[in-house]
């Protein structure tokens, strides 16, 4: 049974606590699920409803710089944990829309902000977390999800700053003719089979879509601190899998016979895929024959 409290918070109108594994439609809890699992987020450590600014709060930025919180009314809460602002693309708020921070054993959510679109959650430290939102396929413009991989160290607050809600294209219609190519938004092209596709659960497969993410809304990925990031794209039907490779073409500007590699963030915690690997030929980069990624969430071109 899963566990749900309720708290209030100034940065946060609604906030719940989901004591089960993130994306899982299990209605039973998992073993030590509760307060004192080893989890790195704990029900009764979420958020309290006497959560303060402290004048001495250590604040980490995505950036990776540290220094201390000198406005005691800036609105941040104490660390640990993490906190931001959703906007959308173009820089509006998004508001009153689910915010989950999820780790491979538990999922926190919440609301955005219904003024300023902002969140924050207190986790333990230290924990893997893939900060995301749904993707809303009937908003008009249609909104991808949002996945940020975030490690928390220590006792400061991640503060995340904007964390920017990509807008979705119109999908190109996935077909029952296998296999198939589609060009799904911003030139990236997917080959595929349907039959070997399973979308998240209560989800379908009608359409296909990508939105490149520009590099001013890089989400930092700390795994990839060693290499150049060419371009991320959000990818929807978001979290479907794929039991067979599927195959990646995208626009470059990569001098030809650059090896590239191609992987996808990981939706319980941020982690990035074990790389397929691909060329670029001067104009578009391919995954090799027989690689492909198997995970559409946000997909990220490297080298």
């Amino acid at each position: 049974m899963s566990i749900k409290r309720r708290f209030a918070h100034p940065l946060l109108t609604a906030f719940t606590v989901l004591a089960a594994a993130c994306g899982s439609s299990s209605t039973s809890s998992p073993p030590d699920s509760g307060p004192n699992a080893d989890t790195g987020i704990h029900p009764d450590a979420a958020v309290h409803e006497d959560a303060q600014p402290h004048d001495d709060a250590h604040v980490t930025d995505m950036d990776g710089g540290t220094g201390l919180d000198a406005e005691p009314d800036s609105g941040l809460p104490p660390g640990p944990g993490l906190a931001g602002v959703l906007l959308d693309e173009n820089g509006a708020p998004v508001t009153g829309v689910m915010v989950l921070a999820c780790s491979q054993r538990t999922c926190l959510y919440g609301m955005s902000d219904l003024a300023n679109g902002s969140f924050f959650f207190q986790i333990d430290p230290p924990t893997e977390i893939a900060l995301k939102t749904h993707e809303a396929v009937l908003a008009n413009p249609r909104q991808a999800a949002v996945i940020y991989p975030v490690d928390i160290v220590n006792g400061d607050l991640v503060n995340m700053g904007n964390v920017y809600v990509p807008l979705l294209p119109a999908g190109q219609h996935i077909s029952r003719m296998d296999p198939q190519t589609l060009s799904i938004g911003d030139g990236l092209e997917l080959t595929f089979n349907r039959a070997d596709l399973t979308p998240a659960i209560g989800e379908g497969l009608n359409d296909m879509a990508a939105r490149q993410i520009p590099p001013a809304h890089y989400p930092p990925i700390a795994q990839l601190s060693g290499e150049q990031i060419d371009a991320i794209y959000a990818l929807h039907p978001f979290t479907a899998k794929s039991s067979s490779p599927v195959a990646v073409k995208a626009p470059t500007t990569l001098p030809a016979n650059t090896a590239v590699n191609f992987r996808t963030l990981n939706e319980l915690d941020g982690r990035v895929s074990t790389a397929a690997i691909g060329h670029s030929d001067g104009t578009f980069v391919t995954t090799d024959p027989g690689q492909g990624i198997d995970n559409l969430t946000w997909l990220v071109i490297s080298h």
